[in-house]
């Protein structure tokens, strides 16, 4: 099975692979990359986050492409995948967002920028580390 990391044409996206060191990545963005083409990795071309449809482009293209998890890194696709993830998981493609709650909550809360990358699937952190005296809630929600 393969994992799909979006912003392909953010670095992120590739430290974001080294970090996973997983065999079969695609990459993917709304924006067209014909300097990445001839790289050796997979890139696919997808909506914006923004568009109606974005959730179910993805997880039809997560379907066809064999992609078992998802790694969106655009701040707008966040959400509607969020949203989506009980339909995903029906799939048995994971979507590896936060909770729709903490995603809400955090639009109250004014943004700073970081350097710290973190990554967490099923309450566990599989790349990247929390900084120093930093604290998580966790939140539970009934539904998607």
């Amino acid at each position: 099975m393969s994992v799909l990391i979006t912003a392909a044409s953010h670095a992120e996206a590739y430290k974001l692979e080294r970090i996973l060191q997983l065999p079969e990545v695609i990459f993917a963005d709304y924006q067209e990359l014909p300097h990445l083409a001839s790289s050796g990795r997979k890139f696919i071309k997808i909506p914006a986050g923004n568009s109606a449809s974005y959730a179910h482009e993805i997880l039809d293209l997560a379907l066809n492409r064999g992609i078992d998890r998802i790694f969106p890194l655009y701040a707008d696709e966040i959400l509607p995948l969020a949203e989506s993830r009980q339909l995903f998981q029906e799939y048995g493609i994971s979507v590896i967002v936060p909770s729709v709650l903490w995603i809400k909550a955090q639009e109250q809360v004014p943004h700073t920028q970081t350097a710290h990358l973190l990554i967490m699937e099923m309450g566990k952190s599989i790349a990247g580390n929390l900084p120093k005296d930093t604290c998580i809630e966790e939140i539970h929600s009934v539904g998607p």
